[in-house]
């Protein structure tokens, strides 16, 4: 049960920084983006080492989570974070698109 919980509460951390990235994304422009579509990435990447990281502190200090062998669930979640840093960028690209086409359409 407390493995749920901590996979739940990572996955919130993760929607949480992902949300903050998504708004300025959505508000950067030029080189500004790109730096925050690689610091996104990176961000996202670090979480997760961050997470594996802890796990084994926690288990030399005797506080045991079973997410199997070899992380198994952690890298389970890792890849559900990408497929949703996929998601969200595509989202923000078509959002800009779409803001983009419709400011060229009102002159």
């Amino acid at each position: 049960m407390k493995e749920e919980l901590a996979l739940v509460l990572l996955t919130l951390i993760f929607l949480a920084f992902s949300f903050k990235f998504h708004v300025l994304l959505f508000r950067a422009k030029g080189m500004r983006y790109v730096l925050l579509f690689l610091g996104y990435i990176l961000c996202t990447f670090l979480l997760y080492v961050g997470s594996v990281a802890l796990h084994g502190y926690l288990r030399s200090k005797g506080i045991h989570f079973e997410f199997g062998h070899a992380e198994e669930e952690l890298v389970e979640i890792f890849l559900l974070w990408i497929v949703l840093l996929v998601i969200n960028i595509l989202i923000v690209v078509g959002r800009r698109s779409y803001v983009s086409s419709n400011s060229t359409r009102k002159e």
